[in-house]
């Protein structure tokens, strides 16, 4: 009787330490998801009318400096000068880096330009995109050697309306060809915030060499779905993309072909893209969460041979 007692009490002693292990592990899970006020308030100030060479762009921009310098990164703006059509354009891509570090960066990268359509805020298009890499780069700079640079490129938008390849892409392929370092990862971001049944990631054919890295967002978005029931990232041994997307991930692929990377777009775009109504308001927060979170998840784990 006595010996069952003992039993008894190991065993009811190991149950209460699994539940209190639990719930600090849960708090810690809590503790590490992003602040989604943050970036809704970093979204909100990006999502107006922003075409190229604008006040509201230069305005955004310095916003946007203003954030990156209270984050204790190295900011400065790439300027240069682009001919199109005959006719000179002055762009500036916002580079920040960690002071920690000089070589083998991960890359998150979208553009900071929207489309040259009257009141069309481009919140989609890729306001929340700053949004979140901002609010990412300030929870991975606790560690104060992670090997982070941010690029927020100028010129993504075609500068006329018709996209072709002379007009647009302007300031990722500048960037890249006077990019003098190494790069261990890059993260493109573009036109997130919309619908998640119609809006989900997928891994490209194109980039069948990074299908590794794709299976892992799947993997960190399932086991999470005790927090985040939905699922945006699609499991590349399930479904790929045959869509071929150009936006500001081309320059880099089109000079490193084997770059370790992922394109973080949806193959299927919002249906709200390059209207008036991407705007704000219209912006899906729970997408926005789940997918900043999962992403998140992912560079804290990111291991490069």
């Amino acid at each position: 009787m006595i010996i069952l007692l003992i039993i008894i009490i190991v065993v009811l002693i190991m149950i209460l330490f699994y539940l209190n292990t639990t719930k600090e592990t849960f708090k810690e899970t809590l503790n590490n998801s992003l602040d989604l006020d943050n970036i809704k308030r970093i979204t909100k100030e990006v999502s107006i009318n922003r075409p190229v060479g604008s006040t509201n762009l230069l305005n955004v921009k310095k916003f946007v400096i203003n954030e990156l310098n209270k984050l204790g990164l190295d900011v400065e703006e790439q300027k240069f000068t682009k001919k199109i059509k005959g006719k000179n354009y002055d762009f500036s891509n916002i580079i920040a880096k960690n002071k920690n570090v000089n070589d083998n960066y991960i890359i998150l990268g979208c553009h900071i330009d929207g489309p040259q359509i009257d009141i069309m805020e481009a919140a989609t298009d890729a306001a929340s995109c700053v949004g979140l890499i901002i609010e990412i780069t300030k929870k991975l700079l606790i560690n104060k050697t992670y090997p982070l640079m941010i690029v927020f490129f100028d010129g993504e938008e075609a500068i006329d309306g018709s996209w072709d390849s002379d007009n647009t892409l302007s300031g990722s392929t500048y960037f890249v060809n006077n990019f003098n370092k190494n790069i261990k990862f890059l993260m493109i971001f573009d036109l997130i915030g919309g619908d998640i049944d119609k809006n989900k990631i997928y891994h490209f054919k194109t980039n069948s060499s990074n299908k590794n890295y794709m299976k892992q967002l799947s993997d960190i978005n399932n086991s999470l779905n005790y927090k985040y029931p939905k699922q945006i990232f699609v499991n590349p041994d399930t479904k790929i993309s045959d869509i071929g997307v150009i936006n500001d991930y081309t320059p880099f692929i089109n000079k490193y072909p084997n770059l370790a990377g992922l394109n973080l777009i949806p193959s299927t775009f919002p249906d709200n893209h390059h209207t008036i109504n991407d705007n704000y308001n219209n912006l899906n927060w729970e997408y926005i969460e789940i997918f900043s979170n999962v992403v998140y998840e992912f560079l804290l784990k990111l291991k490069i041979d």
